[in-house]
């Protein structure tokens, strides 16, 4: 008898348990998972304040509050954990779960990604943003090279349009020959065809060039950037050439922790990065304004080439960057050709929508620009 009753004592409080499981939500899961949150490690080669880092942090903030906690972030920034050159490797070895890695610095790791380098397609950063976005989480070609670095492709946050600085004012393609102008890689080769003499800098080395008289100008930047260095200081004239966007940044997830994800996590992560296209360029804006007045009050001056000779440019240098990019990778096996049509096409198309301001634009409407 006192066998029977302990044993329906037991069932009845095991039933309890149960009810309480069901009306309160709570199970050993849910219990698990908040005590264990998911612990990712985002790392970035970019003082923390820069813009690019900026999106990042959205994402992560947007990613923890969504999932109410279920995962957090641990961050490193300045290149403490990884520098420029090691984050995609690095991410994909493992050494952090996200990072945000610069494309030109990892070019032969993902040839055929390197077609949103191209210039002179788009200087719209919300078009160019798009373009991206689509044209790398659709294209099986690219999806392939992420994957064969063992990372996944979350979004791609760039700087805007590639700037000429020089110290004497160029308006015209004319002026630009034989001026010794900083640039590497693709910008040097369209400073090239288009007259001028590149010379290979880093960017920290610049200021001080321009300074001892080294070069007459500079390229493969942006206005931010520029503005950040006080570029204007040593050559004030900054000029909107029409050379568009040159390249960006991959923020991308080790492959391998992606795949260990929930997919309902795996779905809030993928639109918050869908999101953080609009809040990147807003972003940037911001910081473009700001910089805007930064270059205005330290004598910079501005110069926006007129339509038509931003399309001499583009019709001299901008065929011929394109069909030698397209051969290149033609004689290394890989289809080119496809790939950049498939870009230009969706450029075009997204271009169509663009309400994107630059930095010149917005420079113009408050200062004015030089005639």
């Amino acid at each position: 008898m006192n066998l029977k009753r302990s044993t329906l004592v037991k069932t009845i409080g095991l039933l309890g348990l149960i009810l309480v499981f069901i009306f309160t939500g709570f199970t050993p899961t849910t219990a698990q998972s908040k005590e264990k949150p998911i612990k990712l490690v985002f790392s970035s080669y970019l003082k923390e304040d820069f813009p690019n880092n900026l999106t990042c942090k959205f994402w992560m903030n947007e990613v923890s509050k969504r999932t109410k906690g279920r995962v957090k972030f641990t961050t490193y920034y300045n290149g403490i954990l990884l520098k420029g050159a090691e984050s995609l490797p690095g991410c994909g070895r493992g050494m952090c779960d996200l990072t945000l890695c610069p494309d030109a610095y990892t070019a032969d790791r993902h040839p055929l990604s390197m077609v949103q380098s191209l210039l002179f397609m788009t200087d719209k950063m919300d078009s160019y943003l798009r373009a991206c976005y689509r044209l790398f989480t659709t294209e099986p070609l690219l999806i392939q090279e992420f994957t064969k670095n063992n990372v996944h492709f979350l979004v791609e946050i760039p700087v805007s349009s590639n700037i000429l600085g020089a110290k004497e004012k160029i308006d015209r393609l004319e002026l630009l020959k034989n001026k010794r102008i900083r640039a590497m890689a693709m910008t040097a080769n369209a400073l090239q065809i288009l007259g001028a003499i590149p010379v290979g800098l880093s960017l920290g080395e610049v200021y001080d060039a321009l300074d001892k008289g080294v070069i007459d100008g500079y390229s493969l930047t942006d206005f931010t950037l520029a503005a950040m260095f006080h570029l204007y200081e040593a050559a004030p004239y900054m000029i909107d050439t029409g050379m568009g966007q040159f390249g960006g940044m991959f923020f991308v997830m080790n492959k391998k922790k992606w795949e260990s994800l929930p997919p309902d996590i795996q779905k809030i992560m993928t639109e918050v990065a869908r999101e953080a296209i609009d809040k990147h360029v807003a972003l940037y804006q911001k910081v473009e304004a700001q910089m805007a007045d930064r270059a205005h009050q330290g004598g910079a001056k501005v110069v926006i080439l007129p339509n038509k000779e931003k399309e001499r440019w583009k019709k001299i240098a901008g065929p011929k960057l394109w069909k030698k990019w397209i051969e290149d990778k033609e004689a290394k096996g890989l289809n080119g050709k496809y790939i950049f049509n498939r870009w230009k096409q969706i450029i075009n198309e997204e271009n169509k929508s663009s309400t994107y301001k630059s930095a010149y634009q917005v420079f113009a409407e408050k200062y004015g620009v030089e005639h």
